[in-house]
């Protein structure tokens, strides 16, 4: 027996290329990488709602025969589409390789799911959204504390981030490389 650490390679889905991409988020890889991003990623997936919401089934056909929703149903680029109106869903299509039983990266969306938070706090009276996130939050650091929260959701802060997604040394890539 050896001392020595067992040999490896770096794993192919994470590792970064000459582009500064990592193969799941290449054109070729792309799609798959976001079905299965949740296993190829150093992410977590964390259920912790004490509550869920039931939501019935009320289908709206017609929704699926808008040509700008059959155009975005039938691209390769296609993971899900899902309608929802208060507790129904009006309409729900997935690709071939993913389905309703499948979880994918919500990256993005959840800056449309804390602008909807935010909203039912205003409606409650809880935040005012002319407040600074600093008298929300004493602790926080410069870069957030002088800005308002309204700032903040609508993302008109200052910061060096960039997700220009054309230029391969965009900030939004620096995170590939610690991550694989």
């Amino acid at each position: 027996m050896t001392d020595r650490p067992l040999a490896g390679i770096a794993n192919p889905d994470l590792a970064v290329t000459d582009d500064l991409k990592p193969r799941w988020n290449s054109a070729d890889w792309r799609q798959r990488g976001f079905h299965n991003l949740h296993q190829t990623a150093r992410y977590a997936i964390s259920l912790r709602a004490a509550r869920v919401l039931t939501l019935g089934k009320c289908i709206d056909r017609r929704i699926g025969d808008l040509a700008e929703v059959r155009r975005l149903t039938s691209s390769t680029m296609f993971s899900a589409m899902v309608v929802v109106r208060g507790q129904e869903v009006l309409y729900e299509t997935y690709a071939p390789d993913f389905g309703p039983d499948r979880p994918h990266s919500i990256m993005s969306i959840t800056k449309t799911h804390l602008n909807l938070v935010y909203g039912g706090l205003v409606e409650a009276g809880l935040v005012d959204l002319d407040r600074t996130v600093g008298s929300y939050l004493p602790e926080i650091g410069s870069g957030y504390r002088d800005a308002t929260l309204q700032q903040v959701l609508n993302m008109d802060v200052v910061n060096d981030y960039s997700e220009d997604y054309s230029d391969a040394a965009t900030s939004a890539y620096l995170h590939e490389v610690p991550m694989g």
